[in-house]
């Protein structure tokens, strides 16, 4: 009995859509047609098979995905689903990867090779390693963002784009025309997992970026006025837009910024126990008089 390997991508299935359905389609599955269910029909077409399937990018089917992946894996026991997205599935017998930022020496070559790629000659040396560098820790180390960054070579010195990050979602807003809407641009990346957050998040996701180096949750509890804020981290956390570091709960510099732009177009907001008149900058975590 051989190995296969079924790669089904999800971004073309809508909010709400039928995942199964999209898995049959994609493997052209065609067993079963009398049975109306399509979950039945994987069953029935892949009970018996040694198959690595590969559901890409779940994170807006999460909980359509998890069933599935659950059903099939009880009925098929030659079967293995890898899926991929900014939160885990939450299934029985689940082995998460978090996908981390790049290491330094490995982000630095990642820029390296983009960077030739549209400036030919380009390479690592004494007068611009200083920058490369700065470039790569200011994105975090996110393959994405570096990418976009060393593709600004086209029309900048390394030394510019590395100057210009500060507007990094700005500068960083040109892409593959090939890639799905939502990896063109980091600020596209950043926009899709906020479009997948309830009120309650995207409102404490807004009032963490007053903390530029992370915080603990009394902090963030006492700060953000949010009594529920340990539940609210979590879900957060589980959808890639907080990081736990040690007791500390911070955000990538690339994603607090954005939520920081949510926050001023959300206008002014004080903190609980803080005077009316009182309003926190989106840059630090003190009060700044009005």
């Amino acid at each position: 009995m051989k190995d296969e390997v079924g790669l089904v991508e999800l971004d073309g299935v809508a909010e709400g859509g039928d995942v199964a359905q999209a898995v049959l389609t994609k493997l052209g599955l065609r067993v079963g047609q009398d049975v109306p269910d399509p979950a039945d029909r994987l069953v029935a077409a892949l009970a018996g098979r040694r198959m690595l399937l590969v559901l890409d990018n779940c994170e807006h089917v999460v909980a359509a995905a998890a069933e599935l992946a659950h059903r099939l894996l009880s009925a098929c026991p030659d079967l293995r689903v890898l899926a991929t997205g900014r939160e885990a599935l939450g299934i029985t017998g689940e082995s998460i990867w978090p996908v981390t930022a790049l290491p330094d020496a490995l982000a630095e070559r990642l820029f390296e090779d983009r960077a030739a790629a549209v400036r030919p000659g380009f390479a690592l040396d004494e007068d611009n390693l200083a920058d490369v560098r700065r470039i790569c820790q200011a994105l975090d180390g996110l393959p994405l963002a570096i990418e976009l960054a060393a593709a600004r070579l086209r029309s900048l010195p390394v030394a510019e784009v590395a100057a210009r990050l500060e507007d990094g979602l700005g500068l960083l807003s040109r892409g593959s025309r090939t890639a799905q809407p939502r990896h063109r641009t980091l600020r596209a990346v950043v926009e899709w997992s906020w479009s997948l957050l309830d009120e309650e998040e995207q409102r404490l996701a807004r009032r963490l970026t007053v903390f530029a180096g992370g915080a603990g949750i009394e902090a963030v509890e006492r700060v953000c006025d949010t009594p529920d804020a340990l539940e609210l981290l979590t879900s957060l956390a589980d959808k890639s837009l907080v990081e736990i570091a040690g007791d500390r709960y911070r955000m990538l510099q690339t994603i607090r910024a954005f939520c920081a732009e949510r926050l001023e177009e959300a206008g002014r907001w004080a903190p609980t126990g803080a005077p009316t008149r009182t309003t926190i900058s989106p840059c630090c975590a003190r009060p700044l008089p009005t």
